[in-house]
């Protein structure tokens, strides 16, 4: 019979050492039956005087502050009147270090008849959850991380589902539309954050239904489209919408940038680390992420493809050293001038300057660069939104070549020539005018137009002032007129003159083209004409 025990016990504590949960067995009287390997291990114990007084020598609070002596012998008791009872706790280690742990504490009363009836125990099992816990809050960490990006986006971001709803919203679009809240926004998005028809007269709702669904099919759709205020004004809007593969089907994020200001100017992150990371990649503009010691943490897909980078790992160790010039055009030196500009953001909380990149093949790429500060746990984050200016430089480009060539025009005109407001004030003239009335600078001629180079009456009686208005008046309502004036030059001698007026569509309202013909040689030449005849 001893020899069976024996056998008997030794089964148990071969089947105690092979579980994986450090298992502690205790009799009514608090003293220990039986400990397996992995308590050992766990609690680093060697002996079972060490487990007799666990409970007796254990110290210190629990993260909510009560004292965990207490809690172990609450927990105890409870399982002792209800049969069990799952807790997490923490317990520090012999060195110090703290382990999150899930202990189950089992009342066991043994079968009826047995030689153990009257001595109920008490089974503790205990799983280490310290890298559980330590993976949690690594997804915490990236789900922050992420939220803040997305959150720091300046361009209002939307995510719709493949059934056209929409899911979710960044800060930036609470902000273009007056929103006070997530909820309302997205109940109100369909209903009151667009007009109920677009410009071109289609239906808002039939229409942005009509690009969602182009956009799942395409994988990328960009169009323009006014939005509304909560408070009913217009939004004039670019809208970006790109496909994005969510699991096993997919997304679309919207990137819509506020137009208002100017037609070319353009105002993120996981919901989970991978549902915010492909609202950041999706992102329109590039995005960087710094560190305050001005290190260069992360990028988006849109600053791979600015820059031609193949992958993250390249881009950022290329950062400092490949993606801009030695020096600014202003003849900074590039990497000290960005090192200042990221520590006057860290101070400011935001700065927006120009700034000239380079792609891995060396072609220039100017842009314009937002720092913008955000609070990331203690310290501070810097995240960078680039935008490309390649195509506003070309057109800024092209304006000047065709102001430029429109003035060697103008110039070059024989005809003294004026541009005239439509509240009839002359903003300009060319250098025929200046000659043909002896005067120095277009300054002096612009102040002097009204006042010193027409006198005080024309040769019908009329008030000069008085009857230019009128002309000027009656040119911008039937868009040309046609007459004879004398002018004066600044010696004060007469210009008889022809008078051409021409109406002219300047962006949103009109000019007045005055061309001026000096009649004097023509009248003279019909006068020795005449004597001679």
């Amino acid at each position: 019979m001893e020899e069976r025990i024996r056998l008997t016990i030794k089964s148990i504590r071969a089947l105690l050492d092979a579980a994986p949960l450090a298992s502690v067995i205790r009799s009514a009287d608090m003293s220990v039956l039986a400990f397996n390997a992995a308590a050992e291990r766990l609690f680093q114990f060697t002996s079972k005087a060490e487990f007799d007084h666990f409970y007796d020598n254990i110290f210190g609070l629990q993260p909510d502050g009560v004292e965990t002596r207490q809690l172990l012998r609450e927990m105890h008791e409870a399982a002792c009147a209800t049969g069990s009872r799952t807790f997490e706790w923490v317990y520090l280690t012999k060195d110090g270090k703290p382990l999150h742990l899930e202990t189950t504490y089992v009342h066991v009363h043994p079968e009826k008849n047995s030689r153990l009836e009257k001595a109920p125990y008490l089974a503790a099992y205990t799983r280490d959850l310290t890298a559980l816990k330590a993976n949690e809050q690594l997804v915490r960490q990236a789900e922050e991380y992420n939220q803040i990006m997305l959150d720091g986006c300046p361009l209002a971001c939307n995510l719709f589902s493949d059934d056209c709803r929409v899911l979710d919203c960044n800060t930036s679009a609470l902000r273009m539309h007056g929103v006070q809240s997530k909820r309302e926004y997205l109940d109100s998005f369909f209903t009151r954050l667009s007009p109920q028809f677009q410009p071109d007269g289609q239906s808002s709702r039939e229409k942005v239904l009509k690009m969602i669904k182009r956009a799942f099919a395409s994988g990328r759709e960009v169009f323009e489209w006014t939005h509304t205020r909560m408070d009913g004004s217009p939004i004039p809007a670019e809208v970006t919408l790109v496909r994005l593969q969510w699991r096993n089907s997919h997304r679309l994020a919207g990137y819509v940038r506020d137009l208002t200001a100017s037609n070319v100017n353009e105002r993120h992150v996981r919901q989970a680390e991978k549902y915010n990371q492909m609202m950041l990649d999706g992102c329109p503009l590039a995005c960087n992420l710094f560190s305050d010691d001005c290190r260069v943490l992360d990028c988006n897909a849109s600053a791979l493809r600015l820059h031609a980078v193949q992958n993250k790992r390249e881009y950022l160790d290329s950062f400092f050293t490949r993606l801009s010039p030695q020096f600014q055009p202003d003849g900074e030196n590039s990497h000290e001038k960005a090192l200042m500009l990221l520590k006057k953001a860290l101070a400011s909380g935001r700065e927006v300057f120009e700034w000239t990149y380079t792609r891995m093949d060396g072609c220039s790429i100017p842009t314009e660069v937002t720092l913008v500060r955000l609070q990331w746990r203690n310290g501070y984050r810097i995240a960078a939104y680039v935008r490309d200016l390649t195509a506003v430089k070309a057109n800024e480009q092209y304006v000047r070549q065709t102001e430029e060539y429109n003035h060697l025009m103008l110039e070059g005109c024989p005809l003294a020539c004026n541009l005239i407001s439509d509240d009839c004030r002359v903003l300009d003239c060319n250098a025929s005018a200046l000659r043909m009335y002896g005067v120095q600078s277009k300054r002096e001629y612009l102040d002097s137009f009204f006042t010193r180079l027409s006198p005080l009456f024309q040769p019908d009686g009329q008030s000069s002032h008085e009857k230019a208005l009128k002309m000027m008046k009656k040119a911008f309502a039937s868009g040309r007129e046609v007459f004879e004036w004398t002018h004066t030059r600044m010696d004060g001698s007469s210009i008889p003159a022809e008078v051409t007026l021409v109406r002219l569509k300047w962006r949103n309202s009109y000019r007045l083209a005055g061309y001026v013909r000096d009649l004097t040689d023509e009248i003279f030449g019909g006068v020795q004409t005449a004597l001679f005849r």
